[in-house]
């Protein structure tokens, strides 16, 4: 007798989509009936059916013999090996810390072993922070993250900062370095001619700026060719800048300077008046202008009564120039107030040159330049 019940081929779990369906013996037309696919958590599913009409027709029921994909579906490989790849980078999320970052990337398995190192030493576990790898950007490749925060003194007493990464599949052991602030340089000693040459107690000036604070600094001075100091240091002073940190400065009384050795020229200098459009324009302030010039060496000093500034620069024939300019009110230099400009240097035959302007008391054309 004819079957009563349809009969049905399932096939789930697939991917990619669709399938095709072989039943042997064929049933007859119209085939089996189409059932749309349907996707799963696990993958694609199909299926169809055989109705009791078609499976009666025939010497021998229908059934299915082939489910095929058009791609042939493979379990997912393991990925080969992979060394790491390590970077080391560092921000201050504070004022008294640092905090040092190590990334590995680009590798696989995902077993790998991070330690720090401060100078050699290996950093005590509970100090770093290093999280579980995680899947990275490119498939079957991991990265992972460890952080360690060191004091700022930890920063400046310790020279070298590495993270090191021991990847057992590999056999590779990769170690990054970061490097704290360089030794500390010679700070800047600063001499001015005029203390030098002219001064009754001339010095010397060892300055050093940002300093994070105003505690631990021994200032030590000596001879680059040997022997003792002829005088001793004055009391070191300290200063607070705007930024937080300290400036100190340590001066060395030094007996009057005969000069430096070489060959030395004296300056020209030219003092130069308020020009005529400035005077006759309507600007609260006149320019008056101090020109030094063909000097060498190019340690030089120049002085007004007040509001310094200027530029300078060297000539073709290696000798230096320097002009300053000083602004002088309106009503000072209507009164007839005189203005001096003082240039030490160690060509000139007294060591110090000055030059002078002033307006006139008689009111006319004519400028007193002395």
């Amino acid at each position: 007798s004819a079957p009563s019940r349809p009969i049905g081929c399932l096939a789930s779990g697939f991917i990619p989509a669709p399938v095709s369906f072989s039943w042997s013996p064929a049933p007859p037309a119209p085939g089996p009936a189409p059932i749309p696919p349907a996707l799963g958590q696990s993958g694609a599913g199909n299926m169809q059916m055989l109705t009791p009409k078609q499976i009666s027709i025939g010497s021998a029921p229908s059934t299915p013999t082939k489910v095929s994909t058009p791609g042939r579906s493979r379990p997912p490989q393991p990925h080969k090996p992979r060394p790491p790849a390590v970077s080391v980078f560092q921000s201050c999320p504070a004022p008294d810390v640092v905090e040092l970052l190590c990334l590995v990337t680009d590798f696989a398995p995902p077993t790998a072993t991070i330690d720090w190192l401060m100078d050699g030493d290996v950093v005590e576990p509970g100090h770093a922070h290093t999280e579980e790898a995680t899947p990275g950007h490119a498939p079957g490749r991991f990265r992972a993250v460890s952080r360690l925060n060191v004091s700022a003194a930890e920063w400046r007493d310790h020279q070298r900062f590495s993270c090191r990464v021991r990847h057992g599949p590999t056999r590779r052991c990769r170690r990054c370095r970061r490097r704290g602030p360089p030794p500390p340089t010679p700070p800047p000693i600063f001499a001015v001619p005029s203390d030098l040459y002219i001064s009754q107690s001339p010095k010397l000036l060892c300055l050093v700026t940002n300093l994070p604070s105003d505690d631990g600094l021994v200032v030590t001075w000596r001879r680059a060719a040997g022997g003792a100091l002829d005088r001793q240091p004055l009391p070191l002073r300290m200063a607070n800048n705007f930024n937080g940190t300290f400036t100190a400065g340590e001066p060395l009384p030094r007996r009057a300077a005969g000069g430096a050795g070489g060959k030395r020229h004296a300056p020209s200098v030219f003092l130069f008046p308020p020009p005529p459009e400035e005077i006759s324009s309507s600007l609260p302030t006149l320019s008056l202008t101090c020109l030094v010039r063909g000097f060498s060496p190019d340690s030089i000093d120049v002085q007004w009564q007040k509001n310094l500034g200027g530029s300078g620069g060297s000539g073709a024939d290696g000798r230096f120039f320097l002009y300053s300019r000083l602004e002088a009110t309106r009503d000072e230099w209507e009164r007839g107030d005189a203005f001096v400009c003082t240039v030490v240097h160690e060509g000139l035959p007294l060591r110090f040159l000055q030059r002078s302007v002033r307006k006139p008391p008689v009111i006319d054309s004519l400028t007193s330049v002395s």
